[in-house]
């Protein structure tokens, strides 16, 4: 009597093997032939693929807010951003997120108008205490 099973191995996550027919012969019950047959045919592309494929959980790169704009003494909303509420100090480029040339422009700029007397040196204009915050800053969530 003949009988024949077919079983399926994975012999690795990249190419999976399958056994197509195990079968035994009438006088010999323990010699078993196997046919193995691959059932993956396609070429490495797919590998390739994956290498050239973003990483999805990569941050995207963070860019200076004010590169595109062109900072002036005398636009005092967007200046008390960079201000602390409570000291009246200028915060700093870890806070800020600026590239170094533009904390200098907003650092000259901020200390042109307090000179000028546009803005207040020791705390923030209450009026603009609540625009929205450009900084990444906790206590003024």
């Amino acid at each position: 009597t003949h009988r024949s099973e077919v079983v399926g191995v994975i012999l690795s996550f990249q190419k999976p093997l399958e056994v197509a027919d195990v079968s035994q012969s009438g006088t010999h019950s323990n010699n078993l032939s196997l046919t193995w047959k691959k059932t993956n045919k396609k070429k490495r592309s797919e590998d390739w693929d994956l290498e050239k494929m973003t990483n999805p959980y990569q941050e995207p790169e963070k860019g200076c807010v004010l590169c595109k704009v062109e900072v002036d003494f005398k636009n005092i909303q967007l200046l008390s951003q960079f201000i602390s509420p409570y000291t009246g100090r200028i915060y700093g480029r870890h806070i800020t997120g600026l590239c170094g040339r533009k904390q200098k422009e907003i650092s000259k700029a901020i200390k042109k108008a307090q000179k000028l007397g546009f803005m207040s040196v020791t705390h923030k204009h209450p009026q603009l205490m609540r625009d929205p915050n450009i900084c990444n800053i906790k206590y003024l969530r």
